[in-house]
């Protein structure tokens, strides 16, 4: 069967009124840090995890820092200064 795209049908009805259901119930997982990280990293969405270029540059700037974080951990555990970070603010996927 066939989904019809006809505004006047149910299924569509039904479709459209789930996925406004799930977008609001949804809508603020990209700005949860960790949220965004875990979607971002997971390898099945790929390049399509986040829904603008802008959530996805601020996800990969926590990824950096957060790595980061992790290197002047281990850096400071074996007394060895830890390596400068990259500039976060000019990072862009693009």
């Amino acid at each position: 069967m066939e989904l019809q795209r006809e505004p006047e049908s149910v299924a569509y009805k039904l479709s459209k009124h789930l996925l406004d259901a799930l977008n609001e119930r949804f809508y603020f997982v990209e700005d949860v840090k960790e949220l965004a990280l875990a979607t971002f990293c997971d390898p099945r969405y790929k390049k399509k995890a986040l829904r603008s270029l802008d959530k996805v540059n601020r996800a990969l700037r926590w990824l950096k820092s957060e790595m980061h974080a992790v290197e002047e951990e281990q850096a400071a555990e074996q007394n060895v200064p830890p390596k400068p970070i990259p500039s976060l603010s000019s990072t862009s996927v693009l």
